[in-house]
């Protein structure tokens, strides 16, 4: 079960059975569920029903896992975009207007809310399990690592600037 923010008022969460529930925290009250795996064109039965990550800005939600990547309008609890993201999907984050997916893939992709891929950065580990950015006027930094003992870094969202390497013990 992961927790996500939305608001002091929603928390969404995502399960491996496949749902993905929105709460409201002052009632404790689920005040909707949605199921991607229920949903034919979003549906991988070889990847399974599991949902690795849902974040949500004020109009959208993101949610992937083994079902297929869809972009969700809150309003109308419908997928509004499919994306093509091959694999599962462990990580997904909003940045402006595009939309960040990773997952079981060495590559970070950043796409449009059409659908439209943005960039594709190559990563060093097999897959990105976790990814961390911070943006200002005068700063712009990405971070993504995952199954390996490399951290990559991008300080323009577009491709790979450097590569932290963290070495281990020899066997």
């Amino acid at each position: 079960l992961k927790f996500y923010n939305f608001s002091e008022k929603l928390i969404v969460t995502a399960s491996e059975d496949g749902s993905v529930m929105f709460w409201d925290q002052r009632e404790k009250n689920v005040l909707f569920t949605l199921e991607p795996h229920k949903t034919a064109n979003l549906c991988r039965p070889n990847f399974g029903n599991w949902i690795g990550s849902a974040s949500i800005n004020k109009e959208w939600v993101a949610i992937g896992g083994g079902p297929r990547l869809a972009l969700y309008h809150l309003k109308t609890r419908q997928p509004f975009q499919i994306f093509d993201f091959p694999k599962e999907i462990h990580v997904t984050e909003f940045i402006d207007d595009n939309l960040l997916a990773a997952g079981e893939s060495n590559v970070l992709c950043q796409y449009s809310f059409a659908g439209e891929t943005v960039s594709e950065i190559l990563t060093s580990g097999p897959s990105i399990l976790s990814i961390s950015w911070q943006k200002s006027a005068n700063c712009k930094i990405l971070t993504a690592c995952g199954a390996s003992n490399k951290i990559d870094v991008t300080t323009n969202f577009n491709y790979k600037d450097t590569t932290l390497n963290f070495y281990g013990k020899k066997f």
